[in-house]
């Protein structure tokens, strides 16, 4: 698929990430999901293995973090000495530039004297006043401090995790640790990946986690990404620990999400269906993961599909337009009926508190044409990740002949002219605007391509 071209306006100033830290010399990761238990005293997480995968996977991923495949050991259910050892390679012999990340996605707990701990395959821990077979987090500590590594980035997906942080970590620099809970709280699960898990793949899968639109998502942005998504389970609050500039260790690239394939896997997956299955939910949110699409996205393609609800055209506009498209779209709606023409502020308004860029995706795809309105007022709200992501799915639909833009203007976009595609406004009034559309609209996909 061919990437979307940014408008030459959209990029960003240096940001603080950029200019403190260049590529890291070598990104090394370390991902243990333990999810079966030798003892009773644990149950068992199904979750925590698909958790390390997952998170192997967005490692892999060139686009993003570019990790190599031999730099990243994946331990599934290990038992406690296979742990030990593992960290103590990850940590040794590395490099001031080097990034060390370790995940872990299993049991945590403490003792009676507070101290946390990891829970391996064969740990004994909760009965024992001294936890047997378990990895303390002092162990972590003590390997972690003997690294000549300078970007440490550790990530706990376990009860109590806000427990693992030690204020001795913070007097090396460079060490940061994120966990999915405080020291005193415990973790969640879902159908497919840990709660906390499945927002750390979102946040860098969708990009949305680049908070700042510089292109690079920070550890310090990942965090903040999550917090903000897990602000609806309120017993639950993710904590981050380390300075600010170990907060500012870059780990991926921003990179739009790839929402055409996973309307496929929609229609695919619930061709004839009514509602969702726990085997569907499985592989919809397998594909959601691996395509990069946001839950809210992802949830507007899948109602829509089940409601068989497809719009005839979605018009895409800012603000200042509204006047304009208002009639282009009343007059578009004597046609086709208001149930069929798109147009954020003339309907749905039940939906106004969640206009963001998601919902616009998902109405790109929910539409037989979608109508972009292009001016130089898009330079503001369509920058950097935000343009890139309608600007992918613009360019795929423009392909089936579905994407008509009226040029407001005469501003430059790369990659789109006023002379292959598209009608020109100069003097004409909204209705007359929607007349050439409805001409549009009634031809075959096709000749629109053409036309």
């Amino acid at each position: 698929m061919q990437e979307a071209v940014l408008p030459k306006y959209s990029f960003p100033p240096i940001s603080a990430t950029q200019l403190a830290f260049k590529p890291a010399k070598r990104k090394v990761a370390l991902l243990i999901g333990c999810g079966e238990y030798v003892s009773d005293e644990f149950p068992s997480l199904p979750n925590a293995p698909r958790d390390a995968i997952v998170m192997r996977e967005i490692l892999l991923d060139s686009k993003r973090c570019g990790f190599a495949n031999s730099d990243v050991v994946l331990l599934i259910n290990p038992h406690q000495r296979e742990i030990a050892l593992a960290i103590e390679r990850l940590f040794s012999g590395r490099c001031r530039d080097d990034l060390t990340l370790f995940f872990f996605s299993g049991h945590g707990f403490k003792d009676d004297a507070g101290r946390f701990y990891l829970a391996a395959r064969d740990s004994l821990g909760i009965p024992y006043r001294e936890p047997l077979r378990a990895i303390s987090a002092s162990a972590v500590h003590e390997e972690m401090k003997r690294s000549r590594s300078q970007r440490q980035v550790a990530i706990l997906d376990a009860c109590f995790s806000g427990a693992f942080w030690d204020e001795t970590l913070a007097q090396g620099p460079g060490r940061v640790v994120l966990t999915a809970t405080s020291a005193t709280q415990s973790a969640i699960g879902q159908a497919y990946l840990s709660v906390y898990t499945g927002f750390l793949a979102q946040g860098i899968s969708t990009g949305f986690s680049d908070l700042d639109g510089d292109g690079l998502i920070d550890v310090g942005e990942w965090h903040e990404y999550v917090r903000r998504e897990m602000e609806t389970y309120p017993d639950v609050i993710p904590e981050i620990h380390g300075d600010e500039e170990a907060r500012r260790i870059p780990i991926a690239k921003a990179f739009p999400a790839h929402h055409a394939q996973y309307r496929s896997l929609v229609e695919q997956t619930l061709a004839g269906k009514r509602a969702v299955s726990l085997d569907d939910r499985e592989i919809l949110d397998a594909g959601r993961i691996k395509y990069g699409v946001h839950t809210r996205v992802a949830k507007a393609i899948e109602n829509g599909f089940l409601a068989g609800l497809r719009f005839a055209v979605t018009l895409l506009l800012h603000h200042t337009q509204h006047r304009f498209v208002h009639n282009v779209a009343n007059r578009l709606a004597e046609d086709l009926g208001r149930e069929r023409v798109w147009f954020y502020n003339m309907q749905y308004l039940e939906e106004i508190a969640y206009l963001d860029d998601e919902v616009r995706l998902a109405r790109c795809h929910q539409s037989e044409i979608v109508v972009p309105f292009f001016s130089r007022h898009y330079r503001k709200p369509w920058c950097g990740l935000k343009w890139s992501a309608i600007g992918e799915i613009l360019d795929e639909r423009r392909k089936e002949g579905a994407v008509i833009p009226v040029w407001m203007d005469d501003v430059e976009i790369p990659g789109w002219s006023p002379a292959q595609v598209g009608i020109l406004k100069k003097r004409r009034s909204g209705r007359q605007i929607a007349e050439l559309l409805l001409s549009l609209y009634a031809m075959p996909p096709a000749w629109r391509r053409n036309a």
